[in-house]
Protein backbone atom coordinates (compact mmCIF):
# COMPACT_ATOMS: atom_id res chain seq x y z
CA UNK A 1 0.00 0.00 0.00
CA UNK A 2 2.97 2.57 0.51
CA UNK A 3 4.08 1.87 -2.95
CA UNK A 4 0.97 3.26 -4.79
CA UNK A 5 1.04 6.45 -2.08
CA UNK A 6 4.55 7.26 -2.51
CA UNK A 7 5.95 6.91 -6.75
CA UNK A 8 9.21 7.72 -5.47
CA UNK A 9 9.64 4.28 -3.94
CA UNK A 10 7.80 2.71 -6.89
CA UNK A 11 10.68 4.53 -9.08
CA UNK A 12 13.57 3.69 -6.68
CA UNK A 13 12.18 -0.46 -7.09
CA UNK A 14 11.84 -0.26 -10.94
CA UNK A 15 15.14 1.50 -11.32
CA UNK A 16 16.77 -1.42 -9.09
CA UNK A 17 15.45 -4.04 -11.06
CA UNK A 18 16.56 -2.54 -14.13
CA UNK A 19 20.12 -2.39 -13.21
CA UNK A 20 20.15 -5.67 -11.79
CA UNK A 21 18.87 -7.01 -15.16
CA UNK A 22 21.28 -5.23 -16.92
CA UNK A 23 24.07 -6.45 -14.79
CA UNK A 24 22.85 -10.23 -15.20
CA UNK A 25 22.77 -9.52 -18.84
CA UNK A 26 26.26 -8.15 -19.11
CA UNK A 27 28.37 -10.94 -17.24
CA UNK A 28 26.16 -13.69 -18.97
CA UNK A 29 26.49 -11.99 -22.72
CA UNK A 30 29.23 -10.20 -22.25
CA UNK A 31 32.36 -12.74 -22.15
CA UNK A 32 30.60 -14.86 -25.20
CA UNK A 33 29.38 -12.50 -27.25
CA UNK A 34 32.62 -10.34 -27.33
CA UNK A 35 34.65 -13.49 -27.83
CA UNK A 36 32.70 -14.59 -31.26
CA UNK A 37 32.95 -11.48 -32.51
CA UNK A 38 36.10 -10.40 -31.98
CA UNK A 39 38.24 -13.37 -30.87
CA UNK A 40 41.63 -11.77 -30.58
CA UNK A 41 40.53 -8.39 -28.91
CA UNK A 42 39.00 -11.33 -26.53
CA UNK A 43 41.84 -13.12 -25.91
CA UNK A 44 43.72 -9.63 -25.41
CA UNK A 45 41.23 -8.30 -22.40
CA UNK A 46 40.81 -11.73 -20.83
CA UNK A 47 43.99 -13.93 -20.81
Amino acid sequence: MSDIRNPKLLYLKGALFLILGLMAAGILLGPSLFGMLVPEAFQFVFP
